[in-house]
């Protein structure tokens, strides 16, 4: 069964769509495809956007998705660093952001996402040593 999700949310993925590159159209093909899950609340929890050729940076408005728990963006061509916001979002299980382009070195923080069990930053063009708090 199909959730609906939340009006504000959807505005927000879909903004988030737009601004790696996607046409109104196609960000709304997305959001109604398998790709972005809700929860009974409507509450994102899952967004599935790898091979999607999304271009640009990761938003730090992306941690707004406060339920948020499967978060797929493999596979693109997102640049810049990992956003602090992600940080926030203490429902994560699984962070894929490997094979883009991002920069800068691995956050400490992620080794403060409690319920994080997979985590994928390879094939990025990331710096420095891996934080002891992974």
């Amino acid at each position: 069964m199909v959730k609906t999700i939340d009006p504000a949310q959807r505005e927000l993925v879909k903004g988030l769509l737009v601004g790696w590159g996607k046409t109104e159209a196609e960000a709304e093909k997305l959001l109604e495809g398998s790709d972005v899950k809700a929860n009974e609340n409507g509450d994102v929890i899952e967004l599935r956007l790898y091979k999607n050729q999304l271009t640009g940076e990761i938003p730090e408005s992306i941690g707004q998705l406060s339920n948020l728990r499967e978060l797929f963006l493999s596979y693109n061509q997102l640049t810049g660093e990992i956003p602090a916001s992600i940080g926030q979002l203490s429902n994560l299980t699984e962070l894929y952001l490997c094979n883009n382009h991002l920069t800068g070195e691995i956050p400490a923080w992620i080794g403060q996402l409690s319920n994080l069990t997979e985590l994928y930053l390879d094939e990025n063009k990331l710096t420095g040593e891996i934080p002891a708090s992974i």
